[in-house]
């Protein structure tokens, strides 16, 4: 059926480096209307001040109820912004052409129509594929913290108009730090979203770290505190326990993982990135992850996080037995109402805590992996951007020293109120550390934007840090400061060698930094050659942040 579409005039109420805000009066319908606009950067509406859905390059309409008086219409428009999915590898002409379309002029008009068809109740399907819908919303990446603010809303806005559309339907989405950006900035949206979740539609059960983050470079300590802030935020903010590591983009996994996890009441743990190995297929979709305690956790490896119910997702999800995560990410979106059209007609939306308990009920028969999870691929991302990695590690052993002082003015019974202001200070920088964890920050493989945001956050990390341990000074008793005493050992040369040799080791470096030899007192050779500084050329076919090809020693400069 041919929709009458009329088109609103829009008038241009301001403009500012990130959005231009148009307004425009919607008249009275005694039936439900559908909004129409086309944006391939981003745009949310809102009817008199109430979020009502999004619009981006997948989603193009809007459904609002009928109402017999005028109502006000507010769209913010992104002016600038990258596609949500599909993003290319690499420099090219597809690269070229993606930021010649991100910024568009907005246009100053939106359709108006009568909508069609009413709202889907569930219905049987017989050996259906479990659907989850969901959209992977990159912390920051190719977009700052700014932009996935509103990213964010977004997308909670479109899976929320889409419960209106669809009985049937529920959504999953992780990362905690989402949830508050959004209550931050739209109170009356996350309402919205607590709603959602005590009625069983919109499920936080895979938002068991506050972000996904790199599970390579953090300190165990570290896991442990994203566990630990997504658990306290998703009880107090919907009485739920994430139950479900939800890491489908990192880039590989500790063997200390499962142990973390099991420590933290995690029960399962899900990923697509092993998937993308350039050498070893990872041999289990689903699996028994051991870490070295012995603790294990029901895993899967789920094929891909991205795209719709199209005739090959479905046909792989089938032969590997897992479900069939539906919806556009990386940059956020979500399903469209096309994917809950073509969902209904091969499975079923199902929280994923059910399939994992039916998985986990047959854990004897799964296989055991015991070791990491090494993705082989993104190589390279352990020294991109070593600057990240410092301050990372920086912050990390500061927060230590200064919860420990903390601590102990605690145990001297330091006034509450003081003890308080001291341990905020602490949160505030642990979450800090925290978001610039995520897995394209830390890693290095964001654009030069976000590690600027990046940069004066750490900073900020820093300042509350020094000002808690200057506060404990204060406080805690001073004991009797010794004098480290250090030896300085002078190398003797020998063949354009230096060799170094106390009561304790011996060592033997070559003018280039090599170490050749390096002993106990009179013990063996420990080493053939260490620590040779050598320069390749870093060009990789794809993915130039990330990956080293495996041919780089050909191509050695120095």
């Amino acid at each position: 059926m041919v929709r009458p579409v009329t088109r609103i005039a829009l008038r241009e109420l301001e403009r500012t480096q990130s959005l231009v805000v148009f307004e425009a009066e919607i008249p009275s319908t005694p039936v439900p209307v559908v909004l129409t606009y086309r944006t391939r950067t981003g745009a949310v509406p809102a009817v008199d001040g109430i979020t009502v859905g999004a619009f981006d390059r997948e989603h193009t309409e809007v459904e609002i109820p009928a109402c017999t008086r005028e109502r006000r219409l507010e769209l913010r428009v992104e002016r600038e912004a990258l596609p949500t999915s599909g993003l290319p590898s690499g420099k090219g002409f597809a690269w070229w052409l993606m930021l010649a379309r991100s910024h568009p002029e907005p246009a100053a008009s939106l359709g108006f129509a009568p909508a069609i068809g009413g709202v889907r109740s569930p219905r049987a399907v017989e050996q259906g594929v479990v659907l989850w819908g969901h959209s992977h919303l990159d912390v920051a990446w190719l977009w700052t913290y700014a932009q996935t603010r509103r990213k964010a809303i977004r997308t909670f806005a479109n899976t929320l108009a889409l419960f209106e559309r669809d009985r049937t339907f529920s959504f999953v989405q992780s990362q905690p730090q989402l949830y508050e950006f959004v209550a931050q900035d739209d109170p009356e949206l996350f309402a919205r979203v607590r709603c959602a979740v005590r009625d069983g539609r919109l499920d936080p059960d895979v938002a068991a770290m506050w972000v996904e983050p790199d599970c390579n470079v953090p300190s165990g300590e570290s896991l442990l505190r994203q566990m630990l802030y997504a658990n306290r935020f998703c009880v107090e903010a919907f009485g739920v326990e994430p139950q479900i590591a939800w890491l489908p983009d990192s880039f590989g996994f500790a063997r200390t993982l499962p142990t973390l996890l099991a420590h933290a009441r995690i029960r399962y743990f899900a990923t697509t990135k092993l998937q993308w190995n350039d050498t070893t297929r990872f041999p289990y979709a689903q699996f028994r992850w051991r870490g070295p305690d012995g603790s294990e956790i029901t895993s899967a490896l789920i094929d891909s996080y991205d795209g719709g119910p199209d005739p090959r997702r479905v046909a792989i999800a089938r032969a590997r037995a897992e479900p069939l995560v539906v919806g556009y990410g990386d940059g956020g979106g979500g399903p469209t109402l096309r994917h809950l059209e073509l969902g209904e007609r091969i499975g079923a939306w199902q929280r994923p805590r059910e399939w994992f308990e039916r998985l986990d009920a047959g854990r004897s028969d799964l296989p055991v992996h015991d070791d990491e999870l090494y993705l082989e691929y993104h190589r390279g991302v352990y020294t991109t951007h070593h600057d990240m990695k410092s301050h990372n590690a920086a912050l990390e052993r500061a927060l230590d020293a200064a919860e420990e002082r903390v601590a102990w003015c605690i145990a001297v019974r330091a006034p509450s109120d003081v003890v308080a202001r001291l341990r905020e200070a602490l949160e505030r920088a642990w979450k800090i550390v925290l978001r610039n964890q995520f897995h394209d920050v830390l890693p290095g493989t964001s654009i030069h934007a976000v590690y600027d945001d990046a940069r004066a956050e750490y900073g900020q990390a820093h300042e509350l840090v020094a000002g808690v341990t200057a506060a404990t000074r204060s406080i805690l008793p001073r004991a009797p400061r010794l004098e480290r005493v250090v030896e300085r050992i002078e190398p003797a040369i020998e063949d354009d060698e230096f060799i170094f040799e106390s009561a304790l080791l011996r060592a033997r470096v070559g003018s280039n930094g090599a170490i050749t030899e390096l002993s106990a007192a009179g013990g063996a050779n420990a080493c053939a050659q260490v620590n040779l500084l050598a320069a390749y050329r870093d060009r990789p076919r794809k993915w130039d942040a990330w990956n080293i090809d495996a041919g780089y020693k050909k191509k050695r400069i120095s």
